[in-house]
């Protein structure tokens, strides 16, 4: 029974060891798993970043190229009226000249 007893104990023993190597890769493996975690959270965290920034470049971009926009408009309207103001003294000159040849 001794002899039983001791071979179980041994068993036993290895058993035990195998378990705790296990548990050991199994510890490891867990902290490569969290910090590859941590790591993608920090690089999506960058990436958040990354596209807020360029979305707000977009923003002010576009914001820049619609004031250029209504800056033009504004000074197209401008010259539109002064072209219909000089057509308009045009027709008048025209007018007093035709007088002027019928006199």
């Amino acid at each position: 029974t001794k002899k039983i007893e001791a071979q179980c104990s041994s068993k036993i023993e290895k058993q035990k060891q195998e378990l705790d190597a296990a548990q050991n890769a199994l510890d490891c493996k867990r902290k490569h798993f969290i910090i590859d975690q941590e790591f993608l959270e920090q690089q999506s965290k960058s990436l958040e970043t990354e596209i807020q920034v360029t979305k707000d470049d977009h923003d002010i971009q576009m914001q820049y190229q619609n004031e250029m926009l209504e800056e033009v408009q504004s000074e197209i309207r401008i010259l539109e009226q002064r072209l219909q103001k000089l057509r308009g003294q045009e027709q008048t000159i025209l007018d007093e000249k035709q007088k002027l040849v019928i006199e």
